[in-house]
């Protein structure tokens, strides 16, 4: 699902928006989206520690912790991977 996210999409629901900023696009590149447990034999583990390698134009506010959400969500099968997009 993480593959999902690159590229340049608007990421208007993956943060929080600015309201002292009214005319901020909420327009994003995601150049590159890689997620990997940190210990790999723990990787089943529901208290697993994962690592996030993200590379981007710009993020917004929120937006990192936003996505994380959604795809650990999607990793306990609580949303379908098509959510997102």
């Amino acid at each position: 699902a993480a593959q999902r996210l690159v590229g340049e999409h608007d990421f208007v629901h993956f943060c929080k928006v600015d309201t002292s900023k009214p005319n901020m696009t909420t327009m994003r590149k995601i150049l590159s989206f890689g997620v990997e447990p940190v210990i790999p034999e723990q990787d089943t583990s529901p208290y697993a520690i994962w690592a996030f390698e993200i590379h981007a134009t710009a993020f917004l506010w929120h937006q990192v912790r936003a996505m994380a959400a959604i795809l650990f969500a999607v990793g306990r099968r609580e949303h379908q991977p098509d959510v997102v997009s």
